[in-house]
C-alpha cells in the first residue's frame, strides 16, 4: 500500500499522506489521502505501526519537488524517517521484542516472589 505520494493536479505537484488505519474503502485509497500539512501525530504513529508490519510503498522526493515549501520540507522529513524505518525493520522489530521479553521476564519474577 502506498502510504506517502506526491500527486500532480495539472499545474503544481503536491504532497499526500494515507493513514492506513483510517481506510474504510480499500478500493478508493484516492479519496482517502490528506495533504502532508495536515499530517498529525496520531497518523504518524499509525502509519509508523503500519510500516514495522506490512509492506509499503513511498513516491521518492527529490529536493524542490514540491513547489509549496511547506509541503516540501514536511514531506522530506516523513519520507527520509519513513526509509530508515524500512531499511532498519527486522533491527526494530528485534529491539521490540528483546524488550517486552524482558519486561515479561521481570514481570514473571515480581510474580514469582
Amino acid at each position: 500500500m502506498k502510504i506517502l505520494m506526491i500527486k500532480n493536479d495539472g499545474k503544481n505537484n503536491k504532497g499526500f499522506y494515507l493513514n492506513p488505519k483510517k481506510v474504510e474503502d480499500i478500493t478508493r485509497i484516492d479519496i482517502n489521502t490528506n495533504p502532508v500539512e495536515d499530517i498529525t501525530k496520531e497518523d504518524i504513529l499509525d502509519m509508523v505501526d503500519y510500516i514495522i508490519e506490512n509492506d509499503v510503498e513511498l513516491d521518492p522526493y527529490s529536493k524542490g519537488i514540491l513547489p509549496n515549501p511547506a509541503q516540501d520540507i514536511i514531506y522530506e522529513n516523513l519520507y527520509n524517517q519513513f526509509v530508515n524505518i524500512i531499511n532498519n525493520k527486522d533491527i526494530i522489530k528485534k529491539q521490540i521484542d528483546d524488550k517486552f521479553k524482558e519486561a515479561e521476564s521481570k514481570y514473571n519474577k515480581e510474580l514469582d516472589s
